[in-house]
């Protein structure tokens, strides 16, 4: 058989086959037999010990009387069940082999206006690419109707690191039917077919719930300020662009003489953004009641603009300080008024600060970005890409960038994202500097690329309570891995790490985890302490097979905020403080000094003092004032209240004095007894104190114990009653029910393998039997075909002996008519030798037929004495003798002498 074997369903009753001139003997097939899809029939062989299991039967195998010889096949994708297999297969020689859609990969999301992406790769069984025969994609959108159909000339095929991907694009309408939409595929090679399906999600961005909140009145020539509320509420990450305008006409447009306030940014499904926008009203506008309206429209999106407005009533302007100064009543003297200018504050905002992107191969991606000028003078900007020239294309591909913005003036600019000059796949990250007038503000430009499509996807999310955390602190992170071509259960290694703007790794580690489809862990890694403020990068890379897929999440690291504050007036407060701590102290002592206080009190007192100075300095070290700064306080304060400050430092000259003598009156107070006493009632104090904690520490751990014993006992008994977990009484009666089961588990294995030797047994004997029929069979029709061949030779021989007389008697007339008259005598003398010739014939004849009989004979009576003869075989030889005898072919005497011995057999046999 040279074929391929390809889907076949098939119901397989009985296979009796031979299978001959095979390489190899197969003796003991275990398989799983899928997909047969095909009708055989006259099957009749020999085959043993196949142990086949098979499924999906469509069709019925009867009879097979065929032998099957060198077998050169592929086969493949068996389904079918196999009842009764005897069979001996020898000497196959098969390549079997394999067919599969090895990636089927469609780009999600989509969006209204772009092309619907399905790439394919194909591979047979050493895994090489290869041109499948045929291709059919069906798409069906979220109704499953049909949304677009492609066959093999639809797809474009490109070769990327020597693996042919096919692709087919769908164009996306403007108003598409969004939702999850599957691609069905199905393609062929050689005969397999194989198929295979994606999902991917058309979308549209917004939309917007939005809110507007502004002063209810506000005045012409001034910025009006408003607070903007925006609540993303699409379905996918989506770019807007949101023009708050005063609305002058009352027509619900934006128009060029209107005044306005354009904003862009990106933004995630449910995130909500606050944030003050300014719009500058001219003096020159109207007064009275307007509608400030905002307006957010959004890329890519078939989605209506999201919209809000709030009422202002505009004033007019103040007069200008310049103008006012002069209607001021002049000073005393006439002389000039000095008019003081307002000074220009320069002061920009650039939208977004952080871009970060996702790229694979040669994907490009642009963003924009959005500076505005909202201080009061002129800027020069310097915008320098030379940190992100590697992944980034700036406008003019220029390393800086230069531009003059007047106030409340806006740039918008386009940078291009790129990975495919980059020489392997990783995290990139580093900063677009906007800088002017001792300002700078950085865009961070965080790329993640992947230069080869990865065989596990990674998704990162720092947890919510670690987006905002202090230096020094830990960081935990939601790590996903997705399994993306179906690869067997493998050891993925996973390097996760955190990184500054600039791409700089503050701390990494690394960790091992086995994936089959997808798993989910949390991993932590801590923050140095002299970490600075800013934002920062949980960047994660699982590895396999050279393959790498990366992803990461964006926290924020903020400054502690300082314990306290201190007000200007702390120092008055601490010295105060302390003036009334000493005379308090003083007081108290002077009553008992004369019969308590000895040196100890003297140390107490010391340390009071030490503990006095000890909070000042930390008060002035934890505070956010710095020496020079409290030292200038001290001076301002003073001079600002020496005539205050003039007593308190007479009073504080006299406590000091006081403090002197008090001091040294201590000095000299001693009574040894005294302190013995408060030294021995010091020692049994600390004794108590230290014995106390013990005793405490005793009696905590045995509640503790005690506790934590009626906690386990609740929680078995909890657990108990839930059913998971089980006590020592029901986990011996479930180990004895186990056994029972294992027992008459193995009485049934017992059974079924008895059965199984029993019906073994009788196909044995069912075989022999068989073979014995078939070799009767086949004796039968040689002694059939040689009683036919011996008829036809006597029929022959008849037939010439008759054509042989007929001649003579011929021969004979024509003799006589010729010399009948002439030589009578002669002829009478002719015609009695022709008789005694034809007559010699005629004996020689039967001579050699009875020599015929008698080697026959010889030859029944040649047989081995030793075979046993059954009594169905010795009644078919009686039966043949009595057809011999009735064709004439023996005579009567050898008919009736071997008769008489097989009747003289049968009798012997049946005794």
């Amino acid at each position: 058989i040279d074929s391929n074997v390809t889907n076949i369903l098939s119901t397989v009753n009985t296979i009796n086959s031979t299978v001959n001139n095979i390489d190899t003997i197969v003796t003991n097939v275990n398989s799983t037999v899928t997909d047969i899809r095909s009708n055989i029939t006259y099957t009749n062989a020999v085959i043993t010990n196949i142990n086949t299991t098979v499924t999906r039967i469509d069709s019925t195998i009867i009879l097979i009387n065929t032998t099957v010889n060198n077998i050169d096949s592929v086969v493949l994708d068996i389904n079918s069940t196999v009842i009764l297999i005897n069979s001996t297969v020898n000497d196959i020689k098969s390549d079997v082999t394999s067919f599969e859609i090895s990636s089927l990969v469609a780009g999600s999301p989509r969006f209204p206006d772009e092309e619907a992406l399905i790439e394919a790769t194909f591979i047979n069984q050493s895994g090489n690419s290869v041109d499948p025969d045929t291709i059919n994609l069906t798409i069906f959108d979220p109704n499953n109707n049909i949304f677009a159909n492609a066959s093999k000339s639809d797809f474009t095929k490109n070769k990327v690191d020597k693996k042919d991907i096919w692709s087919f694009s769908k164009s996306i309408s403007s108003n598409p039917t969004t939702g999850m939409y599957t691609a069905h595929m199905q393609a062929s090679y050689k005969n397999i077919t194989t198929s295979k399906s994606v999902q991917f999600r058309i979308t549209v961005g917004g939309p917007f719930k939005i809110s507007i909140d502004c002063p209810s009145s506000s005045a012409v020539g001034s910025n009006l300020v408003c607070t903007v509320k925006i609540t993303d509420e699409g379905e996918a990450a989506v770019e807007s662009t949101c023009d708050t305008f005063v609305d002058t006409n009352n027509n619900e447009t934006a128009e060029a003489s209107e005044p306005q306030q354009r904003r862009s940014q990106e933004t995630v499904p449910q995130q909500n953004i606050t944030y003050d926008t300014s719009v500058n009203v001219p003096s020159s506008h109207a007064t009275g009641s307007f509608v400030v309206r905002i307006t957010c429209s959004f890329a890519k999106s078939a989605q209506q603009p999201s919209t809000a407005s709030d009422s202002v009533t505009f004033t007019a302007a103040a007069a200008p300080e310049e103008e006012a100064a002069p209607a001021a009543a002049p000073a005393a003297g006439g002389g000039p008024v000095t008019r003081i200018p307002k000074p220009k504050v320069p002061d920009f905002e650039v939208i977004p600060t952080i871009i970060k992107e996702k790229l694979s191969g040669d994907q490009i991606v642009k963003k924009r970005i959005t500076i505005t000028n909202i201080g009061t003078a002129k800027l020069n900007l310097k915008i320098d890409f030379s940190s992100v020239k590697d992944f980034v294309r700036s406008p003019g591909n220029v390393n800086e960038l230069e531009i003059g913005l007047v106030p409340d003036e806006e740039y918008n600019f386009d940078i291009t994202l790129f990975g495919f000059n980059l020489e392997k796949s990783g995290l990139y990250s580093n900063n677009i500097v906007v800088s002017d007038a001792g300002i700078e503000k950085k865009v961070n430009v965080i790329l993640e690329y992947e230069k080869e499509e990865p065989l596990f996807d990674v998704a990162v999310k720092v947890l919510e309570e670690y987006k905002k955390v202090f230096a020094g602190e830990d960081v935990f992170a939601e790590i996903n891995l997705f399994n993306l071509r179906g690869v067997k259960k493998a050891d993925v290694d996973v390097n996760y790490s955190i990184k500054d703007s600039e791409g700089k790794t503050i701390v990494s580690d690394t960790t091992t985890i086995s994936v089959e489809t997808r798993t989910s862990f949390v991993r932590v890694l801590p923050l140095p302490f002299d970490t600075e403020p800013g934002n920062y990068i949980f960047s994660v890379e699982a590895e396999y097979s050279g393959l790498i897929g990366i992803g990461s999440d964006i926290f924020e690291v903020v400054e502690k905020p300082a314990i306290f504050k201190v007000t200007p007036c702390w120092p008055i407060l601490l010295i105060f403080l302390l003036i009334l701590a000493m005379y308090i102290l003083y007081r108290k002592k002077e009553t008992k000094i004369k019969e308590v206080y000895q040196q100890s009190s003297l140390i107490e007192f010391k340390y009071i003092l030490i503990i006095i100075i000890s909070i000042a300095i930390s008060a002035l070290l934890i505070s956010d004032i710095s020496l020079k700064e409290f030292l200038s306080k001290i001076i301002s304060i003073i001079d600002l209240y020496s005539s205050c400050f003039k007593e308190i430092y007479v009073i504080g000259l006299l406590l000091l004095v006081i403090l002197i003598i008090i001091i040294d009156k201590m000095h000299q107070i001693k009574k040894p007894r005294q302190l013995e006493i408060k030294v021995k009632k010091k020692v049994e104090e600390k004794e108590k104190q230290e014995r106390e904690p013990r005793e405490k520490a005793k009696s905590f751990e045995i509640f503790s114990e005690d506790k934590k014993k009626a906690i386990n006992k609740k929680v078995f008994e909890s657990l108990h009653k839930l059913g998971l977990v089980k006590t020592e009484e029901e986990k011996i009666e479930l180990e004895k029910q186990r056994q029972k089961e294992q027992q008459q588990k193995e009485l049934e294995r017992e059974k079924k393998e008895e059965e199984r030797l029993r019906k073994e047994l009788e196909m044995i004997t069912q075989e022999k039997l068989e073979q014995k029929k078939r070799e009767e069979e086949k004796e039968r029709l040689e002694r059939e075909k040689e009683k036919e061949l011996k008829r036809e030779e006597l029929k022959e021989k008849e037939r010439k002996e008759k054509l042989r007389d007929e001649s003579k008697k011929t021969r004979r007339k024509e003799v006589f008519k010729l010399f009948g008259r002439l030589v009578l005598a002669k002829a009478e003398r002719q015609k009695k030798e022709l008789e005694k010739k034809i007559q010699k014939e005629q004996q020689q004849k039967e001579l050699e037929r009875e020599k015929k009989e008698e080697e026959r004979r010889k030859e029944v009576d040649a047989k081995p004495k030793g075979e046993k003869l059954t009594e169905e075989k010795i009644k078919k030889q009686l039966k043949l003798l009595e057809e011999s005898f009735a064709s004439g072919l023996i005579s009567d005497s050898a008919y009736n002498e071997d008769k008489a011995k097989i009747e003289k057999l049968l009798k012997n046999i049946k005794k």
